[in-house]
């Protein structure tokens, strides 16, 4: 387990290496005014990472909410 924290490896490794590949490829071809890709914008995510992305966004924006304003 800590060589794997320190080199990951296997189907995750490889998702990132596609999606820097695919990033570079977008990257490069897109048009002038298009946003820049980064690789994390073509990784794949199974279901339960997005949610959990989606609810850590959520939280993160009630907790900029709910903090009070220092005058």
């Amino acid at each position: 387990m800590g060589f794997y924290e320190m080199e990951p490896f296997g189907a995750i490794r490889d998702n990132i290496h596609s999606g820097q590949i695919a990033s570079l490829i977008y990257n490069s071809n897109r048009r002038k005014n298009a946003k820049p890709l980064a690789a994390s914008d073509f990784v794949l995510k199974d279901r339960e990472s997005k949610q959990d992305e989606t609810t850590g966004a959520f939280l993160s924006g009630l907790r900029m909410l709910a903090k009070p304003k220092v005058h």
